[in-house]
């Protein structure tokens, strides 16, 4: 995949006379998120940089190759041993059989953060807060907030995969530690129907 850099996305906006506004609106991609990779502040995940360039493509922007080729969406080449996918330096020691698992777990556990942040608190009878509805929702949250924190480290080369499942303990009642007990809970959560 040729790689869109910042000042590409905004030749080729600018070149075909749109708006961040319409750009978002036609991709489907958030324009504040538009808006932080044109300046710098924030690298594309794979499919939002093949969804952009493609739209530009499709409205008949050429990339200009040679600027493709010599400049990097992140400063200069990455060191040997790093890889750069969906916006995250990956270490080297992230095993490659595992990785577009743990981009699409990332990828739906950010999803559900984000729906989960936006939900409504449960209620009691009187409109009053449910108090233990409300942590159960919180509970939710903070499980899939630590298994994204745990695919980054593991992204990142700093927690071997399947480390968290060799660390977890067998039983319940062995758990001792908060980091066991978090282990725990996102090892009994499934992505997507955490059950708390």
């Amino acid at each position: 995949m040729n790689i869109l850099i910042p000042s590409e996305a905004i030749e080729a906006r600018e070149t075909l006379n749109l708006s961040q506004a319409l750009v978002a609106r036609e991709t489907g991609m958030n324009r504040s998120y538009l808006s932080q990779f044109e300046s710098g502040r924030r690298i594309l995940e794979d499919r939002w940089q093949r969804k952009l360039r493609d739209h530009y493509v499709s409205m008949g922007w050429e990339q200009n190759r040679r600027q493709a080729d010599s400049e990097s969406p992140v400063g200069p080449a990455p060191c040997p041993g790093i890889t750069i996918r969906d916006g995250f330096v990956i270490a080297e020691t992230a095993a490659e059989d595992d990785l577009d698992g743990l981009l699409d777990e990332y990828h739906e556990c950010t999803r559900l953060t984000d729906e989960l942040g936006q939900a409504k608190l449960k209620r009691g009878f009187f409109d009053d807060l449910d108090e233990e509805g409300a942590l159960a929702q919180a509970k939710q949250y903070f499980v899939l907030t630590a298994r994204l924190h745990a695919i980054v480290r593991e992204l990142h080369g700093q927690l071997e995969s399947g480390q968290r499942e060799n660390h977890r303990p067998a039983e319940f009642s062995k758990v001792a530690t908060v980091g066991e007990y978090v282990n725990y809970l996102i090892a009994t959560t499934a992505t997507g129907t955490p059950s708390v």
